[in-house]
């Protein structure tokens, strides 16, 4: 009444809280006691499906991170709320590797044809040789699941040439 708040301003709070309830009801992971509160999974610990997680709150809503991120560190205790991945998740989730192997001609593709062969979506890969010897891949993949990322990792072990893989951070 006392034209303080536009139209605009208020369409915008509109259509603000009707994706927060959308983003909610998409997500693949609830929150014990909250409707509606706009949930995102952030790129630091990029959990996936089967990862113990909790939640932390925020102005924006409640990220979602692994239990062994380092991030939390910086968190009160009070921010944190108990979470839990929803039954029957079917969505793909990104997930970090470096392998680490020796260095040889083909090794590139024999790993990406490994890869291929289990489905799985290569959406980044960064290849530098460490020495003559060695060569490390930063790959970054899409799973459904931990399952999932395990079967994938005993796959990329199976190539003769692999030293190490593990699941990194950014």
């Amino acid at each position: 009444g006392y034209e303080s708040v536009t139209v605009n301003q208020i369409t915008n709070y509109v259509l603000q809280k009707d994706r927060q309830r959308r983003l909610s009801k998409n997500s693949p992971v609830e929150i014990k006691g909250e409707k509606g509160v706009l949930i995102s999974i952030p790129k630091c610990c990029c959990p996936i499906y089967g990862d113990p997680i909790i939640g932390v709150r925020s102005k924006n809503g409640i990220t979602i991170h692994t239990t062994n991120c380092l991030n939390l560190k910086g968190f009160e205790e009070t921010k944190f709320v108990n979470a839990c991945w929803k039954k029957n998740v079917d969505r793909l989730f990104d997930v970090n590797l470096k392998v680490v192997s020796k260095n040889s001609i083909g090794l590139g593709s024999k790993l990406l044809g490994k890869i291929s062969k289990q489905n799985v979506n290569i959406s980044k890969i960064v290849a530098k040789e460490i020495n003559e010897d060695v060569c490390e891949f930063d790959l970054c993949l899409s799973v459904r699941n931990n399952a999932e990322l395990e079967d994938l990792i005993s796959v990329i072990k199976s190539v003769k040439e692999v030293r190490t893989v593990n699941r990194y951070f950014d």
